[in-house]
């Protein structure tokens, strides 16, 4: 029996030093280069387990584990991307913010708004655009009462923070004499910066985001069946919608929680192309399509900023009303009044753009600054705001290079 005692002692002690391998050979095991986040509408508890079972990590809720947040829904579908790209979508679809935690080989939940990356401090001179400003001002301004007393760097700087961070930014960004100075991520500062060298050029232009909008409904468009069947949900539409898609989704959280994901989808039935489909779902339950890290982002504009944007460089188009008001307003009794400036500059141009773009169904997010009129959104706003501004008489830029 002693005998007999001994051998089972070695036994467990043998499993027991092969377990504690094992588990240390996991937790020294280096983090996969790719994760899968197939998320349409999972529990955000669900989810986050998932992840970090996939990223060999332990998941650290910080508070979280008894909070009724767990069983709220995220919506993220991204297959083979970077755990850094993953990180991102499901924070911002669960309104969270995760950190990876590599020493401690944790997964890390925290309250939306904490920091991911370590941040840098860049500045931004930014005298020529101010410059710029002033002059608009000059010729065809004046300030409205909400700006009295503030300087031209500081109305820019807001600008900076409603295109990129939206209504619920946090500011954080100061503006010193001329420049600009902000404590944000690499990529955050990136868009900055390429916020403001569109602001000062000559012709404006499109974001990159843009373009990424546009190259993912391509892929929609390729990807995606026609029309829906009848009785189907939202939810059952957006992953019949993007199954396929090889390009990252993800419905930003202001979309989960205005909307239901079993709720009926009214535009069911219909013999329609992808975009168009989405196009109308978008109608129906109110969120608006982007791009946002490279990936598909349903949202909604008031409560997201956006990297998705045009400029509109106004110029000629400003230097031809001003010759208009002052020709209706030659002879008249009160020719003060009728000028471009009485009337308040580039907002004449601003107005008539975000009534016809409401008239058209959309609801703009446009903001301007001196002689350059942002649109923000998607590439069908942006197309549409185009279309109108050739209406209003702006002309489109001469391409240069090849």
């Amino acid at each position: 029996m002693a005998v007999r005692r001994l051998v089972v002692c070695v036994v467990a002690l043998a499993c027991g030093l092969l377990l504690a391998t094992h588990t240390q050979q996991a937790q020294d095991a280096p983090v996969p280069d790719t994760v899968d986040c197939v998320y349409p509408g999972a529990p955000l508890g669900t989810s986050l387990t998932d992840l970090a079972g996939q990223l060999g990590v332990r998941l650290d809720l910080g508070g979280l584990e008894d909070s009724d947040e767990l069983e709220e829904p995220v919506w993220v579908l991204a297959r083979k991307v970077k755990p850094e790209l993953a990180l991102r979508l499901v924070s911002e679809s669960g309104a969270i913010t995760l950190l990876l935690d590599h020493e401690a080989r944790a997964l890390r939940v925290r309250p939306a708004g904490g920091v991911t990356i370590k941040p840098e401090v860049r500045g931004f001179d930014v005298k020529a655009l101010t410059t710029a400003f002033r002059d608009y001002r000059k010729r065809y301004d004046r300030p409205v009462p909400a700006e009295a007393g503030i300087a031209a760097s500081e109305i820019l700087l807001d600008v900076v923070q409603r295109v990129l961070e939206g209504e619920t930014s946090i500011d954080g960004g100061s503006a010193v004499g001329t420049r600009l100075v902000f404590t944000r991520s690499g990529p955050e500062l990136k868009n900055i910066e390429e916020l403001l060298t569109l602001l000062a050029g000559d012709k404006g232009g499109e974001s990159g985001a843009l373009a990424a909008d546009r190259a993912n409904r391509a892929s929609l468009e390729r990807t995606a069946p026609r029309g829906l069947p009848r009785d189907i949900t939202l939810g059952a539409a957006l992953w019949r919608l993007f199954e396929k898609m090889p390009t990252p989704v993800y419905l930003h959280n202001s979309v989960l929680q205005s909307v239901f994901l079993d709720d009926d989808a009214a535009v069911a039935s219909m013999d329609a192309a992808p975009n168009e489909i989405l196009r109308m779902l978008g109608d129906e339950h109110g969120f608006y399509v982007d791009a946002r890290h490279g990936a598909m982002r349903l949202h909604q504009m008031h409560y997201a900023g956006t990297p998705t944007y045009r400029v509109f460089a106004m110029d000629q188009l400003l230097a031809d009303l001003d010759k208009q008001y002052k020709e209706m307003a030659d002879g008249a009794d009160n020719p003060e009044e009728l000028t471009l400036k009485a009337r308040g500059g580039v907002s004449v141009i601003v107005d008539a753009l975000e009534q016809q773009l409401e008239s058209a169904g959309y609801n703009p997010q446009v903001i301007a600054y001196g002689a350059r009129v942002v649109v923000m959104g998607g590439s069908d706003i942006i197309d549409a705001a185009a279309r109108i501004l050739r209406e209003l008489g702006w002309k489109e830029p001469e391409r240069t290079g090849k």
